[in-house]
């Protein structure tokens, strides 16, 4: 029963977005800008959150000295903040290489860690 509904889930999501695909977006260019436009708003929250997660990790990291326990959870965050802000600049950076590649004319595609083309 359950694998039906999941599968029923999924169904009902497609068809939900599916109009939204055939009549907004009709080129590659507009899925890519469209796609562009979305992270220029959530990559900044992701970095901050990511952030979060490092600096909480790292005062927990410094408050528990003579606990390992909490030491080693401690460690365990900051660990996953440095993951989690490498992997959200990794997809900034290729976003922003396949805009250039593309030629997508986007002023929201973020420029952070992508150096400029050179011609």
């Amino acid at each position: 029963m359950l694998k039906e509904i999941k599968k029923l889930s999924k169904f009902s999501a497609v068809l939900v977005f599916l109009p939204m695909a055939v009549f907004a977006a009709t080129t590659f260019f507009d899925i890519l800008g469209t796609v562009s436009d979305l992270l220029a708003i959530v990559i900044p929250i992701l970095l901050v959150i990511a952030t979060i997660i490092f600096i909480w990790g790292l005062i927990s990291y410094i408050m528990n000295v003579g606990d390992a326990a909490k030491q080693k959870e401690a460690r365990s965050l900051m660990i996953w903040g440095i993951v989690l802000l490498f992997v959200i600049v990794a997809v900034w950076g290729i976003v922003g290489i396949v805009g250039r590649t593309f030629k997508v004319e986007n002023a929201n595609i973020p420029t952070g860690p992508v150096p400029p083309v050179i011609q």
